[in-house]
C-alpha cells in the first residue's frame, strides 16, 4: 500500500506517543493503533490541519474493544473523510473532496 500510493511523509500514534516524518510538510498518512492508544487523546482536528486531500488515515485494531469501534463509526460518520473501508483487522480513511461520501466493508 505504501508503493502504491508512494506516501512521503507520515504520523504514526501508538501506545499513547506520537511520531512524525517532519512537521514542516503536508501529511501523507496517519497511522493510528487504536488497540493500544487512549481514543480521549487523538486530536483530529489538529491533525486535519495538517493533511492533504489524497492522506490516507489508517486505524488498527478497529475492533479490538467497543470503544475502538466506538472510534471508528465515528470516523465512519464524520464530515471531513469521504471514503472509509472497513477490513475488520484496519480501517482506512480517505478525505477525497471530490468523491461522494462511501463506505465499504470488505472481509480478507
Amino acid at each position: 500500500m505504501f508503493h502504491y500510493f508512494e506516501f512521503q511523509e507520515g504520523l504514526y500514534f501508538s501506545e499513547n506517543k506520537i511520531a512524525t516524518t517532519s512537521s514542516d510538510t503536508k501529511i501523507d498518512f496517519v497511522f493510528i493503533d487504536v488497540a493500544n492508544f487512549d481514543a480521549k487523546t487523538i486530536f483530529l482536528d489538529a491533525i486535519l490541519s495538517k493533511i492533504n486531500n489524497d492522506t490516507c488515515f489508517i486505524f488498527d485494531g478497529i475492533y479490538s474493544s467497543s470503544i475502538n469501534n466506538l472510534l471508528w463509526k465515528s470516523i465512519v460518520h464524520h464530515p471531513s473523510f469521504r471514503v472509509t473501508i472497513d477490513t475488520f483487522m484496519y480501517g482506512f480513511a480517505f478525505i477525497r473532496k471530490e468523491q461522494e461520501k462511501e463506505h465499504f466493508v470488505i472481509r480478507v
